[in-house]
């Protein structure tokens, strides 16, 4: 399924409120698929998981899917540092999501703080998976502070940041 398959599937996700769980992981459906599937997702909201790891997903799409979704799969995809920021801030507001799985996307010690912020602010958030994605000790202290589950594997942590 490329970007022209995922906009076909999101026009039929419209009108089929069936559909709880999507796997779309995997398929290069690019910035525009992953679009469509947000403003899909946001129309029917019996939608509460899109799995779009592997997906060529960029930081603007990676927002669009936070705002819709209460679990978000967006592993090894193209998310940097904006990316978290702008999906830490509509975390803040989106109190739906439980699990996000953003592990394998460069977001580094910056987009980590962010994300540790908002699940301060959003207590319904439990779960991060951030593995191999250039975390640092400060923030996986704060991470650990602020969340009840870490995947924080194979990332730049120390001995002193995981006291």
């Amino acid at each position: 399924i490329r970007t022209d398959g995922a906009k076909a599937f999101a026009e039929s996700l419209k009108q089929n409120t069936g559909v709880r769980v999507m796997n779309m992981a995997r398929n290069p459906i690019g910035a525009e698929g992953a679009k469509a599937l947000a403003e899909a997702s946001k129309i029917n909201v019996s939608v509460s998981e899109i799995k779009l790891g592997y997906s060529h997903i960029l930081n603007k799409e990676a927002k669009a899917l936070s705002e819709a979704l209460t679990t978000n799969d967006l592993q090894r995809n193209c998310i940097r540092t904006d990316g978290a920021k702008a999906f830490a801030e509509s975390l803040k507001q989106n109190t739906g999501v439980r699990v996000m799985n953003m592990a394998r996307n460069p977001i580094g010690a910056e987009g980590a703080k962010a994300l540790a912020e908002a699940s301060k602010i959003n207590v319904s958030v439990s779960e991060i998976k951030l593995g191999y994605s250039h975390i640092l000790n400060k923030e996986a202290k704060a991470l650990s502070e602020a969340l009840t589950t870490n995947d924080l594997q194979r990332n730049c942590i120390r001995t002193d940041g995981a006291k």
